[in-house]
């Protein structure tokens, strides 16, 4: 990023011998001026460029470490408290219903074959939104419709 841009994050005008490049590289001095020269239009990227600045670390510290472990650790423990909650006051949150529905239709030790059962009274789907799908969501979507056959007469239309 230095090379491309300033520590102010503009585009510099130049490529200097101070950034890198050996005093007799003036062909590839010259090459690179020329594209910051034509990177230089497109706003998007460099304020993109310059944003990469602000990512954090790619390391953890042993601190972070000891957290993430620690996450690791009580989230399980969380899940099913969460699920006695749940139980106890007979209610759900979207994330318990999707992963309910994902369980009602997978077969017991094949979680990637639907059940066949539930698969065969699905005729039609309708997906209102469907730029908005998620991961989880078009994965239920794929087991759903993983046993549909062309003209068997079963329909799926996302809008």
């Amino acid at each position: 990023m230095d090379t491309l841009l300033t520590q102010k994050g503009t585009w510099r005008q130049s490529i200097n011998v101070n950034n890198g490049f050996p005093a007799d590289e003036k062909q590839l001095k010259r090459r690179c001026t020329q594209l910051i020269t034509d990177l230089a239009e497109n706003e998007a990227l460099r304020s993109s460029l310059d944003e990469l600045r602000y990512l954090p670390d790619m390391k953890f510290s042993e601190t972070q470490w000891k957290i993430l472990e620690s996450m690791v650790n009580i989230l399980p423990v969380a899940v099913v408290k969460l699920r006695d909650i749940f139980r106890a006051r007979n209610a759900a949150d979207f994330v318990e219903v999707s992963i309910a529905a994902r369980r009602s239709i997978d077969v017991p030790n094949e979680p990637s074959t639907p059940n066949p059962g539930m698969d065969r009274r699905i005729e039609h789907i309708l997906v209102d939104e469907f730029q908005d799908t998620s991961i989880s969501q078009y994965s239920f979507l794929e087991a759903l419709t993983s046993r549909w056959k062309n003209g068997d007469g079963r329909t799926i239309f996302a809008h």
